[in-house]
């Protein structure tokens, strides 16, 4: 019965850790401008944190998130992959998030939902190889 408990709680422990590493940070201007906002959480409305449709740039430091127009997860959805979003203008969210959750690596999804363009990463390199947003529609 203890080792059942113990590997519980081992398993538990991990699904904690993971998540609490995976960080967004969102910034009211373009370029990483202003006062920030970092979560490791999902969050169904960013109406109790100040910053409903006021975001413009994102960094994303482990995972994938997905970012809504509206709350509770809905109207039009992209996924960001880890990297650094300069502005959210290209792809039509400026000022349009209101609402972030972590998405699995095993959500599926169609290669017609992924926007083109380079993922620039923490250390300035940029991979043209991979993806740089997931759109989904709900």
């Amino acid at each position: 019965m203890i080792a059942i408990l113990r590997s519980a709680l081992a398993v538990a422990a991990a699904v904690l850790a993971a998540e609490a590493a995976a960080q967004i940070t969102f910034y009211p201007h373009e370029g990483f401008n202003g006062r920030s906002f970092t979560t490791s959480k999902r969050i169904a409305s960013f109406g109790h944190h100040g910053i409903e449709r006021r975001v413009s740039s994102v960094v994303v430091r482990r995972d994938r998130w997905e970012v809504c127009e509206d709350a509770r997860f809905s109207g039009r959805c992209i996924v960001l992959l880890p990297g650094r979003y300069r502005s959210l203008a290209a792809i039509g969210m400026d000022d349009h998030v209101s609402s972030v959750r972590i998405v699995g690596e095993n959500a599926a999804s169609e290669d017609d939902h992924y926007l083109p363009g380079p993922l620039a990463l923490g250390d300035g390199a940029v991979r043209k190889s991979r993806r740089q947003f997931l759109s989904i529609e709900h």
